[in-house]
């Protein structure tokens, strides 16, 4: 029986490393069977588990293995690796923690806490340890990539080209330093500098989420308008909150500032610009998914992006129905239910954008702000007398899901 739980560890162990983690789970699973107390097995079960995405079953695994043996460092890596899948940092930095407290000279434990901190929003104490792992492993590659990867997010975007530079001079093939240097380039405002990077990422690791969205991103950017947008928004991310909120509010103030001029062409001019820029930086988003969609690199696209592009669509077509139909049949209190369906068609079109937890009610939102045009529509057409009720509820719900999405 021996033999079978060794034949079978070996072989998982060679699957994991070939990338067939399905496989290797199988292969865990079998020797498990043989010697269901032994914690190593249980970590390389949740190892398997990490690879396929599957986090709970990744954490439970990890937890058992731990339980039998409190040092197994492979075990806090991946239970913290799955805490952190699942949004639980707080939980994944204590697990860390107490690998290093086993370990302090552990190098892949450091730079796992390192790619953590940078997920917690906290490039400062991230750079600290990525310092700290180079030191440990001046040689790796994947340290060095950590250390690119951390001045990106502060903006020290020459001293994170020689990183990542050097972590490629280590390891060419390192599929995160290449992703790393797309993402400089996508700060730069993207390009074929930033494509070509991505696609290199991708083939390296096709299986990598990241990389493949950060393609998409990149192919996106070779829209002149897109890529300035984009520049814009990153270099807005590094400012201090008090700015991003006066920016989000700047539209709105110079509305009420410019009121009592409305009546002069000057004024005119200068509030459809900033009305302007701000549909334009709301629209570019999905309007670019639809290109992606119709070019040959639309299996990049993931599903939520998938559906956020058809529902945009759906909300589109509706809105220039009613445009259309309030021209020629004299309608206009449809032009007011096609702006609410343009609204929804915004806040949609972002939906792949917002946090996982948040877009079932997105979804259903949607499908309530639909019928609740539909409705509107009838009204209108038949001349209800709740006609101008259902209409204005319809405008306000769009409004309402355009500040949904943006807190979301």
């Amino acid at each position: 029986m021996e033999d079978i739980a060794d034949a079978a560890t070996q072989r998982g162990r060679a699957l994991l490393d070939l990338g067939r983690e399905g496989e290797a789970e199988a292969q865990f699973r079998t020797a498990l069977a043989e010697r269901p107390d032994d914690p190593a097995l249980r970590a390389m079960l949740g190892h398997a588990l990490l690879r396929q995405e599957k986090y709970a079953d990744a954490r439970d695994a990890c937890r058992a293995a731990l339980a039998a043996d409190p040092e197994n460092l492979l075990a806090h890596s991946v239970l913290a690796g799955a805490y952190n899948a699942l949004g639980l940092r707080p939980d994944a930095l204590a697990t860390i923690r107490r690998g290093l407290a086993i370990a302090p000279e552990f190098a892949g434990l450091h730079l796992q806490l390192g790619y953590v901190l940078l997920a917690d929003e906290r490039p400062a104490d991230a750079l600290v340890v990525a310092e700290r792992a180079r030191e440990l492993a001046s040689e790796s590659s994947a340290t060095a990539a950590l250390v690119a990867a951390v001045l990106c997010d502060l903006g020290r975007l020459a001293d994170a080209d020689a990183a990542v530079e050097e972590a490629l001079r280590l390891d060419p093939e390192n599929a995160d330093a290449h992703q790393i240097k797309g993402v400089l380039a996508l700060r730069r405002g993207g390009g074929k500098a930033a494509v070509q990077a991505q696609r290199t990422a991708v083939r390296l690791d096709p299986t990598d989420a990241g990389a493949r969205e950060g393609l998409t991103i990149a192919l996106k950017t070779r829209n002149p308008v897109y890529g300035t947008l984009l520049r814009f928004q990153l270099w807005l991310g590094t400012r201090p909150t008090g700015v991003r909120v006066a920016v989000s509010v700047a539209p709105f103030v110079m509305a009420q500032v410019l009121r009592p001029y409305l009546g002069q062409t000057w004024a005119k001019v200068v509030l459809g610009v900033v009305l302007g820029l701000v549909v334009l930086s709301w629209a570019i988003e999905p309007v670019m998914n639809c290109v992606l969609l119709l070019s040959r690199d639309r299996l990049l696209v993931n599903g939520p992006t998938r559906v956020a592009t058809a529902a945009f669509v759906t909300f589109v077509a509706a809105a220039i129905a009613c445009f259309v139909a309030s021209s020629a049949g004299g309608l206009g209190r449809l032009v007011l239910i096609a702006i609410g369906f343009l609204l929804w068609a915004l806040a949609t079109g972002h939906g792949h954008r917002v946090r996982p937890g948040w877009r079932k009610p997105l979804v259903a939102g949607a499908a309530a702000g639909a019928a609740l045009g539909a409705i509107a529509i009838v009204a209108t057409v038949v001349a209800a007398p709740g006609a101008p009720l259902v209409t204005g509820l319809a405008l306000f719900s769009g409004i309402l899901a355009i500040w949904f999405t943006k807190v979301s």
